[in-house]
């Protein structure tokens, strides 16, 4: 009889003992998954950003040794494309990059204010946003780029353009007012949903607004 009670009286310990087991295995479990899952979509994101990064690596080869507008845009394209995934460079990428934009940038800048002063929206080949965005990562990100003389950055090439009272952000900022209007009213290619800021480009980009 008391080897019965003494059973009877060690069952609530031993159900408690194997519940807080069981426990301790789910939430094991449960955290394997979830660390299983972040290093997955870590690695989806990293292929995605070396994608976006071999893609402007190329464009920038191309658009050293060519002059033409399909490459100034396909380079301005694959800018936001590294920005809007919020890709980083390593010090060998960004020499790279810094040497090709000095070489090329008045170039560049050319080509953004005839888009802006003679942009024709009925062609509506480019999003606006898009290249805006690209020409504020090079002011702001690539222009503390090296070049390829010693200590120099490309902040030294934009500010020769710069102060020669250069028109083309103001002018570029004035066409994307009258493409949002366009877009809203009239587009038959862009919608509203191409206005939408994307996550990884910086607040201080106030023209998505």
């Amino acid at each position: 009889m008391a080897d019965e009670v003494d059973l009877i009286m060690a069952r609530p310990f031993v159900n408690e003992y194997f519940s807080d087991k069981l426990n301790k295995f789910s939430i094991s479990q449960s955290k394997k998954i979830h660390s299983s899952v972040s290093k997955q979509n870590y690695n989806e994101a990293e292929e995605r950003s070396s994608k976006e990064k071999e893609d402007l690596m190329k464009v920038l080869n191309k658009f050293q040794e060519a002059n033409e507008q399909e490459e100034c845009e396909e380079t301005l394209t694959a800018i936001f494309n590294c920005a809007s995934k919020d890709v980083n460079f390593n010090p060998r990428e960004q020499k790279q990059t810094g040497i090709t934009m000095k070489t090329k940038l008045e170039d560049l800048f050319e080509f953004l204010y005839e888009l802006a002063s003679n942009y024709d929206f009925t062609r509506e080949r480019v999003n606006l946003l898009h290249i805006r965005t690209a020409l504020q990562i090079i002011l702001d990100d690539f222009s503390k780029y090296p070049t390829d003389v010693e200590g120099e950055t490309l902040q030294s090439a934009i500010n020769a353009i710069v102060s020669d009272g250069d028109d083309t952000v103001s002018e570029l900022d004035s066409a994307i007012e009258d493409w949002k209007r366009y877009v809203v009213s009239e587009s038959q290619v862009f919608s509203v949903k191409h206005l939408k800021k994307p996550e990884a480009i910086p607040c201080s980009h106030t023209w998505w607004r």
